[in-house]
């Protein structure tokens, strides 16, 4: 038998009679196994070995492929004892770990919308608001999260890194800051970014010329042909001073005084 690099190659009659021995009708709905070429600690040789793949693993902290056995450097030989271990459960061959590899990467793959077909950790590189608006989405949406099992365990597990790279990168995008003080008045002169319906009154986000953002709760005849892309001014008093993944926004309350549309 031909030795290359430490692997024995296999003819397709030894693989034939390997697949014959672990031949199997049983459906398991709990698991599958994978007989794959591994390192012995104790051996200079490559042995084959078995994992276990959990079919049905809903928790994001347990690792749904899982190391069984040292089975025996001898295809036909591990092929008998991978049947002995595993009962009538299929067990797949898997010379390169490739299979176990494309499983192992199913619920890192997007099933539908714009990144159809891509990999979550490639989203996550190109658009980070994305892989959190979906991951929210998820959590929102109980029936696609039962759907979608490993793709919503996946999801979770990469929250907090899609906001970390989203705070980084409005930190390179956004420059402004906090304006004024806590309680005091000030007049903010910007474009109107955002308007939003919140319970009777409209949420406005304005940006003004120093890329300083403001939000206020705005109601009444001012909304009356108050358009995103307008250019206002009023006086208001400072609530607070807020951060949400790297943008900084003063919020803005009380009466809205010397409110104008400015006409460039």
């Amino acid at each position: 038998m031909e030795i290359i690099n430490g692997w024995k190659q296999y003819s397709d009659e030894e693989i034939g009679q390997a697949e014959k021995i672990l031949k199997t009708d049983f459906d398991n709905p709990i698991c599958k196994y994978y007989l794959t070429l591994g390192q012995s600690d104790s051996s200079k040789g490559v042995r084959f070995v078995l994992y276990k793949h959990l079919l049905e693993c809903k928790s994001p902290h347990v690792n749904p492929f899982q190391f069984q056995a040292i089975l025996a450097d001898d295809l036909i030989e591990a092929a008998k004892k991978a049947r002995t271990y595993t009962g009538k459960t299929e067990v797949v061959i898997d010379f390169d770990s490739n299979k176990l590899i494309s499983e192992y990467r199913k619920p890192n793959i997007i099933p539908f919308g714009k990144y159809k077909g891509q990999h979550i950790e490639d989203v996550l590189q190109s658009d980070p608001s994305y892989v959190l608006w979906l991951a929210n989405s998820m959590r929102r949406n109980s029936d696609n999260s039962k759907k979608y099992i490993a793709l919503s365990n996946r999801l979770e597990e990469v929250r907090e890194q899609a906001k970390e790279k989203i705070t980084e990168n409005n930190l390179e995008k956004y420059k402004g800051g906090w304006v004024g003080n806590e309680g005091e008045e000030i007049t903010v002169t910007g474009v109107v970014h955002k308007i939003q319906e919140d319970f009777g009154a409209c949420k406005v986000k304005i940006i003004d010329a120093n890329e300083n953002r403001f939000q206020k709760y705005i109601s009444g005849k001012i909304l009356e042909n108050l358009n995103v892309g307008d250019v206002i001014s009023f006086t208001a008093n400072v609530s607070k001073h807020g951060e949400y993944l790297g943008v900084k926004t003063t919020y803005m309350n009380g009466i809205i005084k010397d409110f104008k549309k400015i006409v460039l």
